[in-house]
């Protein structure tokens, strides 16, 4: 063989491991990161969790709710509610007050610095659309236990006198949400 054949083959072994060193780092399985389990609530949701359970023992908690799993789209226009209810899907509550038959009464929200905007008073409205309660308080000043049961009792009254038929005007559901609101909002 040539000097010239032999120099043409030269590159041949370093390619072939090349391509083999490739070949290898792509049937790696690649880590471009961990799954991790981080606690499930802040440390200001799970105060006021803990006084939830505190203050309503008979009630179910439940904590970061999607507002698609207790709302409902009706109407015969099947793309607008299919849209609705992808809209539901994408908001949520800090917490769901339920009777023991699984029957809403009361939403939460707990704002703070970081949970202000656009998508809480849009959750506001949806939920006052639909005739939820919602009771909004800050991690500023949380509530106690004694405004918690308060505000509950009152939720609960006014529903009360809403299927009673007291509320033949229909407004029960609009001041139920206005006042649970608004009146429990931190008095500053």
């Amino acid at each position: 063989m040539t000097a010239y054949a032999l120099l043409a083959l030269l590159p041949l072994p370093l390619a072939a491991w090349f391509g083999w060193w490739l070949w290898r780092l792509r049937s790696r399985p690649r880590r471009r990161g961990r799954l991790a389990a981080p606690l499930p609530l802040a440390q200001a949701e799970q105060a006021l969790y803990q006084r939830l359970c505190q203050a309503l023992p008979q009630y179910a908690i439940f904590s970061e709710t999607r507002l698609g799993s207790f709302l409902e789209v009706s109407g015969a226009d099947k793309v607008w509610a299919s849209r609705r209810q992808q809209e539901l899907a994408g908001l949520s509550v800090d917490f769901l007050i339920c009777n023991s038959q699984f029957q809403v009464i009361a939403a939460v929200l707990l704002d703070d610095v970081f949970r202000i905007g656009p998508d809480r008073e849009r959750v506001a409205g949806l939920l006052r659309e639909a005739g939820v309660p919602l009771l909004r308080w800050t991690s500023v000043n949380p509530p106690t236990v004694r405004d918690i049961q308060e505000a509950v009792a009152e939720v609960e009254m006014l529903r009360a006198l809403k299927f009673t038929g007291s509320d033949r005007d229909g407004a029960g559901a609009t001041h139920l949400a206005g006042v649970a609101g608004s009146r429990r909002e931190p008095r500053l």
